[in-house]
């Protein structure tokens, strides 16, 4: 797996890539050169000159108190799509891909992929291949979950907004869960965080990464994800996916989508200050436009 350039890094990350260095090496992996490709949600890094990436849960860690579970269902995706010929970058073969837990932090290792240069994505070609992943993803067998992760619940304890805005972000979340059960769509399994970041553009061909989100549900969450998208033309994208609704169609499936962006972003601003003005509009439009 690889997501980019190395990033900087800071003294936890730093504490984080010496417990997954030192995993590795148990197993015979010797990693001289680590490289953090990616420092956000999860952190990445390559444990060079192995072709080995390992993903240590960060901040989902905080979101998830079960992330273990995630995890292993990112491993069980990951390790199915690669059998039935999907392009993604799959577990590792060198070592257990885990989860493992070390000194309080779990790791999950996966083959490394080598990043192009252009990652940019044209709206028509992600749609068509997330729909390939769709139609493969139909014959998963494993057990998924039946809603999506809003993480609301969790997320609002690390939060400092005033208690009134989080109970009603609390309650919103059973909102907009219980109206997407009620829908009563088709289900598949997911991909789950179906946005362009979570297809990687490789010296070998695009690869899909990141399943932890996995759940069976509508593909209109899928393609949720797909049309609130900042990193592409979502609405382009959408309409070029096989018998897509519009934007308007998509339904509690949209609602919901927007709701975890919503507080994901809150939660991401508590690390990366930068994030605060961006998440606090986010968290004030959506207030503005819910229609309960």
């Amino acid at each position: 797996m690889s997501e980019g350039t190395a990033e900087a890094v800071s003294g936890p990350v730093t504490a984080a890539v010496g417990t997954a260095v030192a995993l590795a090496a148990e197993y015979g992996i010797v990693a001289t050169e680590p490289v953090v490709l990616h420092d956000r949600a999860n952190i990445l890094v390559h444990l060079a000159p192995a072709p080995l990436v390992a993903r240590i849960a960060w901040v989902t860690a905080l979101a998830r108190p079960d992330v273990r579970d995630y995890l292993a269902r990112d491993l069980a995706i990951g390790e199915y799509l690669d059998k039935v010929g999907v392009p993604v970058v799959a577990p590792s073969r060198d070592l257990p891909a885990g989860p493992h837990e070390r000194d309080g932090r779990l790791i999950t290792f996966w083959r490394h992929a080598r990043p192009a240069q252009d990652q940019t994505h044209r709206p028509a070609e992600f749609s068509g291949l997330l729909a390939d992943l769709h139609a493969a993803l139909r014959g998963f067998p494993g057990d998924l979950p039946t809603e999506p992760s809003l993480m609301v619940t969790e997320i609002v304890k690390h939060l400092r907004e005033p208690p009134e805005v989080l109970d009603g972000l609390v309650a919103d979340e059973r909102r907009v869960l219980a109206a997407l059960a009620a829908e009563g769509r088709p289900v598949q399994a997911l991909h789950g965080d179906a946005h362009p970041g979570n297809l990687l553009r490789t010296v070998d061909g695009p690869r899909w990464i990141d399943f932890e989100d996995t759940w069976r549900g509508p593909v209109d969450w899928d393609l949720a994800c797909v049309a609130f998208s900042p990193r592409m033309d979502g609405t382009a994208a959408l309409a070029a996916y096989p018998g897509a609704p519009t934007v308007a169609d998509l339904g509690a499936s949209a609602t919901a989508r927007r709701l975890q962006g919503v507080i994901w972003s809150l939660l991401m601003a508590r690390r990366d200050p930068s994030r605060v003005e961006g998440a606090r509009q986010l968290l004030a439009d959506w207030r503005a436009e819910r229609s309960w």
